[in-house]
């Protein structure tokens, strides 16, 4: 309801009776459009109406909770129960006997009970022998290595990545213009010498 609009009764009514039979049909659907179908309003309009008002929105929650219910009685009585099938001899039902459902029985243990049946799976993970893991950190020490490194990606980088220009059709040439200004360990930086935006055109794959 838009700020300034006030309803009439006959508004309010119609409001009220569509969402009165949208919980009822969500308790028996537990589907929001197919409950919203029974209404002349659509799914998005009461979407709206669940975050505008608590006291909607709580009953909503409620209907859904009630479909939940009543689909976990019917996977029970498929599991447990048994559902009656008929015995088709020569074209004509002679009779019924019940079938279950294991894969309904398995769901509803663990829902249940978590604790006993719940699926376990573990991964070890062992050296020769069955020895422990010895895990090797290996951690560049010489300076004037790790420079030589970031300037070869540098490099790399500019030459991958710089494409022809009218006024520069070989632009690869020119990374070795590119200076290795100091940066973090993790960080490569490609600023260039002189920032010319005419003589390099960089792009993303």
């Amino acid at each position: 309801m838009r700020a300034g609009k006030v309803q009439t009764k006959a508004e309010t009514m119609a409001t009220y009776r569509a969402r009165k039979r949208f919980l009822e049909k969500l308790e028996v659907a537990g589907n929001v459009s197919e409950a919203a179908r029974e209404t002349p309003f659509s799914r998005e309009t009461f979407y709206k109406w669940k975050h505008k008002n608590k006291n909607f929105c709580a009953k909503w929650d409620r209907a859904v909770e009630i479909a939940i219910d009543r689909m976990e009685r019917e996977a029970y009585r498929r599991a447990v129960e048994g559902i009656p099938t008929p015995v088709i001899y020569q074209g004509q039902i002679t009779g019924t006997y019940l079938t279950y459902s294991d894969r309904l029985m398995e769901l509803l243990l663990k829902a249940h009970r978590p604790e006993k049946y719940k699926d376990r799976s573990s991964t070890e993970l062992s050296g020769p022998g069955g020895e422990p893991l010895t895990v090797h950190h290996n951690v560049i020490q010489d300076k004037g290595e790790t420079k030589a490194l970031k300037d070869m990606a540098r490099a790399y980088l500019m030459n991958q990545y710089a494409q022809p220009t009218e006024r520069d059709p070989e632009p690869e040439r020119k990374a070795i213009a590119y200076d290795a200004p100091a940066c973090d360990d993790n960080i490569i930086d490609v600023t260039p010498i002189e920032d010319n935006e005419d003589d390099f055109e960089f792009w993303e794959p």
